[in-house]
């Protein structure tokens, strides 16, 4: 199966306006539409129609649950790029692998309230 991990990227107006663009120009083939269709965030919410509306406020999450988040993955490598290119205030990225110490957060973007929260059940 290989190890799984949660993601969330949380993108401003302006970065999830890239991304949405250089997603739309990829070949229809490539792996980061599967990753697309497996988004559980609000970034798919946001139509093509919104993105021409420059009043339209686009920030946007992108959430993954139980994927494989591997370097050298056409889809993954690609979103990394993006976001490698842009001003880290823009996103900020968020990974919890399935080991309880594998956490992984970078980017600057704090306003987007996304956290790590670790709870004990019991």
């Amino acid at each position: 199966m290989g190890y799984c991990s949660d993601v969330v990227i949380a993108l401003t107006d302006s970065a999830t306006r890239l991304l949405k663009t250089i997603i739309s120009h990829m070949p229809e083939d490539h792996e980061v539409h599967h990753l697309m269709d497996i988004d559980i965030g609000t970034f798919a919410e946001i139509l093509p129609d919104e993105l021409n509306d420059k009043n339209k406020d686009c920030d946007s999450r992108l959430v993954f649950e139980g994927v494989k988040w591997y370097d050298g993955h056409e889809d993954v490598s690609l979103i990394e790029e993006v976001l490698m290119s842009i001003d880290e205030e823009n996103w900020l990225f968020t990974r919890l692998g399935e080991d309880q110490d594998d956490l992984e957060q970078r980017g600057c973007y704090y306003e987007s309230d996304v956290y790590i929260r670790r709870t004990i059940e019991w």
